[in-house]
């Protein structure tokens, strides 16, 4: 993580007429804002400087700093020619500012977080990253994963339940994430991810949002999955654990580290908060709204595929239960625009066979069709109220966006514009912040 200092990082000559300031802060693993003396320069600048708006992006899963910084630039600047473009667009007087999240994401990578992301390590005993899977666990039981995996890297079929057994307890009492119920994940649970998600195939060296091929799809029964090998990739299994991990951790610096951050914004300024998430960083985002009564509501949400459960937003998730993040629906001014794409490979192939522990009920669904596990990336939003949301075709730069009406949801289906995970730099995207900021 960056040092962060100052009132502002650096500006941007991108906005029609004027330099956009660049904010930035930084949370740890735990949840706290570690630049908790730029968070009050910014407030102060924002105050000082006349700002009317403010534009909050989080990076996704497995960013390093640079990474997010180049993401955020990009962005700063892909939104300002998009103001110049249509200047009518927005409202007079207005003098934005950007404020990037800076979290610790980075684990076990997976090929499908290339572009801007980290390129994947070949280390199967990279230490960082088995640290990541040990924190807080007990000295004992942490050496004897470390024996279990050091030196390896294949597992067998029969060493799957020590290896869950061995981290099962990491995700137990965890905080509640959008099905509002506890996260723990048990040792069959665990070994029921691995061996479903290992059945998508090889690992390949193909574009960035490839996982691998995808092979045969399981048969069906309770334990289908299992007559797919008895050897499985060492570094893809503990990348699935990981999967759990830092989505634990997203929520985690949501409900504490940005829900305190996004409360002192609201409270003393007067500034209109517009909020940008990415893959996990939606995640991180909501769970900041959602956690918490707000000092006043949030202007503006765009969700850019969200690895997020599609019931996020539902009445009720099948267990009597409302989604985690329907609080924020009352506490966002604008519609919340959620964009998904066939396109993103991870979010309609891979999501529902990790992410899933027994806050959520159902099969495991491979068809291309809505199911309780599924990512809101890669199907869209489910289980809301009637006439909450209405679904159209990402708008392309220049055409309007729907009136609002009732819906308090916008699902915007990218699948001929958003060609991957990752693919969030482009113009429709833009187009979406501009809409949100006029």
């Amino acid at each position: 993580m960056p040092t962060i200092s100052g009132a502002s990082l650096f500006t941007r000559d991108s906005f029609p007429g004027q330099r956009v300031p660049f904010h930035a802060l930084t949370f740890d693993k735990a949840g706290i804002c570690t630049s908790p003396e730029s968070r009050d320069d910014a407030i102060a600048a924002i105050r000082a400087d006349g700002t009317t708006d403010l534009v909050v992006y989080s990076h996704g899963w497995n960013n390093d700093w640079e990474a997010a910084q180049s993401l955020y630039t990009r962005t700063i600047d892909g939104f300002g020619a998009m103001a110049a473009a249509w200047p009518e667009k927005l409202p007079e007087g207005m003098k934005p500012a950007f404020l990037g999240i800076a979290w610790p994401s980075a684990a076990f990578l997976w090929p499908w977080e290339h572009g801007p992301d980290l390129a994947a390590q070949s280390d199967p005993e990279a230490p960082d990253d088995l640290a990541i899977l040990t924190e807080g666990m007990d000295p004992e039981r942490a050496q004897g994963l470390r024996n279990l995996v050091s030196g390896r890297e294949e597992i067998h079929a029969s060493e799957l339940l020590r290896l869950a057994e061995l981290l099962a307890p990491q995700f137990d009492g965890a905080a509640p994430e959008e099905g509002g119920a506890a996260s723990g994940a048990t040792a069959d649970e665990l070994v029921r991810m691995f061996r479903d998600a290992s059945s998508i195939g090889k690992e390949t060296q193909g574009g960035e949002d490839d996982f691998g091929s995808i092979g045969t799809p399981p048969a069906e029964g309770p334990d289908a999955a299992g007559v797919f090998t008895d050897v499985f990739g060492l570094r893809k299994v503990l990348r699935m654990a990981t999967v759990l991990k830092m989505k634990d951790r997203a929520g985690l610096v949501g409900r504490y580290g940005m829900a305190d951050t996004l409360s002192h914004l609201l409270a003393e300024t007067h500034v209109r908060i517009h909020l940008v998430g990415h893959s996990y960083g939606a995640m991180l985002l909501m769970s900041a709204v959602a956690v918490r009564a707000l000092p006043r509501r949030v202007t503006s949400v765009l969700l850019l595929q969200p690895a997020v459960n599609n019931l996020a937003f539902a009445t009720d998730v099948g267990t009597g239960q409302p989604g985690g993040f329907r609080p924020a629906i009352d506490r966002v001014e604008k519609p919340i625009l959620a964009t998904r794409s066939n396109n993103d490979f991870p979010l309609r192939h891979i999501f529902h066979l990790v992410v899933r522990r027994g806050r959520d009920r159902g099969e495991v669904a491979l068809a291309a069709t809505p199911g309780k596990w599924n990512a809101m990336g890669g199907y869209g939003v489910h289980g809301v109220a009637p006439r909450e949301v209405t679904r159209v075709v990402l708008p392309d730069p220049g055409q309007p966006y729907p009136k609002p009406g009732p819906h308090r949801i916008v699902e915007l289906d990218g699948s001929n514009k958003i060609g991957s995970h990752s693919d969030v730099t482009r113009d429709h995207v833009y187009w979406a912040i501009i809409e949100n900021l006029s």
